[in-house]
């Protein structure tokens, strides 16, 4: 009996939403970004929400499985995206002007700046 609890258990915790992983991204700081998610986020949360700021992107075709991503200021913070069937847990550091960021990310997308437009 205990074996077949055990075994529900493991099913259980590989199976949870509550089993993905934490996505960790360096970005630069005064940069925009838009993460991709798999589905429409239904609430969202911020542990530091002076490091970035977000907004959810409507499509001309309603997708709203983008969300807009700027950095505001240089630090550590936390983000949860919550959906219908999943909770997506991202680390968000936001690194200083000197710094290079040499990683890329499948479902971060930077931001062109326009030509001629400087950083501060």
């Amino acid at each position: 009996m205990k074996k077949i609890w055990g075994l529900i258990l493991i099913v259980f915790c590989v199976f949870s939403p509550a089993a993905q992983a934490v996505e960790n991204f360096d970005i630069k700081i005064n940069n925009s970004y838009v993460l991709l998610v798999d589905e429409e986020p239904t609430s969202f949360m911020v542990s530091n929400p002076n490091v970035i700021d977000f907004q959810t992107i409507t499509t001309l075709l309603n997708d709203k499985e983008q969300i807009f991503i700027h950095a505001r200021k240089v630090g550590r913070t936390s983000f949860t995206v919550k959906t219908q069937n999943n909770k997506y847990e991202y680390s968000f550091n936001v690194l200083d002007n000197s710094t290079t960021v040499t990683k890329e990310y499948p479902n971060l997308i930077e931001i062109d700046k326009p030509q001629g437009v400087q950083e501060k």
